[in-house]
């Protein structure tokens, strides 16, 4: 990820394509904020509500069926959407891009754990495919919405980790998951697109700021403040 396009408007396209709606256009002509926030805040709602079926079935499928379980994914969703880190996010009509993003990856995470739920025994070759494919259309639809959405494959390895028995055998699970990165990497380096075009810092100064970002980001989420945001 600390890699960044040069030319957002050329892969962030599905989301630029979400602010042609007929009212924004009307509103952009008349200098108006407001419908692109409202848009900006549905579609956290419906990320909040993703986060809840992610968390319900999350939950089910490591402890089958505790007692209170919806009760559970229910107060960690509304904690997550109503958390200030979001302020931002939210209310900055170009962080639009991010939403969609986040979008894309409860999806193919919900994906998941539906897909891991019904399967019994060894996924069979159809399943298997079925799988692969539905997994990188929504990561592809991700990245068009902004190049987070990358992590989805690395956010499905952690919850096979966490899984209790194998689902995939080594081959599917390489395949699946391991390879699109291997790819990614590849295209990059051919395309030589590691650097960060004509701007004053390189890829090691970019890495480096990461570490201390990161670090802000989670003091700031284990302690919230509106200031910070």
């Amino acid at each position: 990820l600390a890699y960044s396009y040069n030319g957002p408007a050329g892969t962030r396209w599905l989301s630029y394509l979400s602010f042609t709606l007929p009212f924004e256009v009307a509103a952009w002509k008349l200098a108006a904020a407001l419908p692109f926030k409202l848009v900006n805040l549905i579609i956290h709602g419906i990320n909040a509500i993703l986060v809840f079926a992610v968390l319900r079935a999350l939950l089910k499928l490591h402890y089958k069926n505790p007692p209170y379980l919806a009760l559970y994914a229910f107060a960690l969703s509304v904690a997550w959407a109503l958390h200030p880190a979001h302020a931002s996010t939210v209310l900055y009509s170009v962080q639009r891009m991010t939403l969609l993003a986040t979008s894309a990856v409860l999806l193919g995470l919900l994906f998941h754990m539906a897909f891991i739920a019904r399967q019994q025994q060894s996924v069979t070759s159809k399943a298997w495919l079925f799988y692969t494919f539905c997994i990188w259309f929504i990561t592809a639809a991700g990245i068009l919405c902004k190049e987070s959405a990358v992590l989805l494959p690395l956010y499905i390895m952690v919850c096979l980790t966490l899984m209790p028995q194998r689902v995939f055998s080594r081959f599917q699970y390489a395949f699946t998951l391991i390879l699109p990165y291997l790819m990614l990497l590849a295209y990059l380096l051919y395309k030589q697109q590691l650097g960060f075009g004509g701007r004053d810092f390189s890829m090691g100064e970019r890495l480096l700021s990461q570490i201390i970002i990161v670090k802000e980001y989670l003091f700031k989420i284990a302690s919230p403040s509106f200031n910070s945001f």
